[in-house]
C-alpha cells in the first residue's frame, strides 16, 4: 500500500539533500525525485478520497 505521508517525507528529504549537494547532476536528480514523489503522494490522496466517496476500500 502506498502511503502519502511517507512519499511526502521522502520528497522533503530529497529537497533537503539537494540543498547540500554540489554536483549539478545530483541536484537535478534529487529535484526531479522530489517532484515525482510529491506528485505520487497527491495521486495517493486523490485515490483515497475517491475511494471514500464511492465506498471502495482498495
Amino acid at each position: 500500500m502506498r502511503d502519502a505521508n511517507y512519499l511526502r517525507e521522502q520528497a522533503k528529504r530529497c529537497r533537503a539533500l539537494a540543498k547540500t549537494a554540489v554536483e549539478p547532476d545530483l541536484i537535478e536528480q534529487l529535484r526531479l525525485w522530489s517532484v515525482e514523489l510529491a506528485d505520487e503522494a497527491d495521486a495517493v490522496e486523490w485515490q483515497d478520497a475517491e475511494n471514500e466517496e464511492t465506498g471502495n476500500s482498495s
